[in-house]
């Protein structure tokens, strides 16, 4: 009987190299026969890899995680807990996905970003840089969340959102931001607590406050109707 050590803590257990890619499977996992595991990846505990996902690199996916369709996860990036990823969805880099999170669709988390709790993200959205997305979370259509931006609670992000820099969206935000891209060069996103123009993310009151200071002179230009828009926004709620 062969055995792997899978430096997890148990030391070494039955495992055999999966025969598309020679990568080291737990017995007490499942890889499907079409599925691929490189040479350096791994998968233990009782995850599943099937159809025809592909683990490589020197990823990990264990616990009672599961990756299936055609999903990718590679590069350094681990997929644990209960963590499902799926149809097309892309893990690369040193992300990682666990909890109970789903990542699906087109979706790319890449990077050092973080997706986990009941989080779910899909479609074509984009998480990467330091972004976190988390608790009851949705991050779906063609949003991203990037930078040290944090997504959390049972917020929603869509559509063509953009949360990053150090924006935070939480479970105070009752409401999807707003996403403008073509207000002074710039796009720019309104959320409850919060307005972003580019990478620059602001407190709502300080843009709204006559006083605030001149950023740029397109952004001064249109600041009158960023406010307006920005009231509307809040009186939504």
């Amino acid at each position: 009987m062969e055995t792997y050590d899978f430096q997890d803590g148990n030391g070494p257990v039955p495992a055999h190299q999966h025969p598309l890619g020679g990568g080291w499977v737990a017995d007490t996992a499942f890889v499907s026969e079409s599925a691929y595991v490189g040479p350096e990846a791994l998968v233990y505990g009782e995850a599943e890899v099937s159809d025809n996902a592909r683990v490589y690199g020197r990823a990990r996916v264990f616990g009672k995680a599961h990756v299936y369709g055609k999903a990718h996860v590679y590069g350094k990036a681990h997929v644990y807990g209960n963590a499902h990823v799926y149809g097309k969805a892309l893990v690369y880099g040193n992300a990682r996905v666990y909890g109970e999170a789903h990542v699906y669709g087109n979706a790319l988390v890449y990077g050092n970003a973080r997706v986990y709790g009941n989080a779910s993200v899909y479609g074509n959205v984009y998480v990467y840089g330091n972004a976190r997305v988390s608790g009851n979370a949705r991050v779906y259509g063609d949003a991203s969340v990037y930078g040290d931006a944090s997504v959390y609670g049972d917020a929603s992000v869509y559509g063509e959102a953009h949360v990053c820099y150090d924006a935070r969206v939480s479970s105070r935000c009752s409401r999807s931001p707003v996403f403008l891209g073509d207000i002074g060069e710039y796009p720019i996103t309104i959320s409850d607590t919060h307005i972003q123009i580019g990478c620059a993310c602001k407190p709502l009151e300080q843009w709204l406050s006559e006083a605030a200071p001149e950023y740029c002179p397109r952004l001064e230009a249109v600041r009158d109707v960023i406010a307006a828009l920005a009231r509307a926004h809040q009186r939504q709620g």
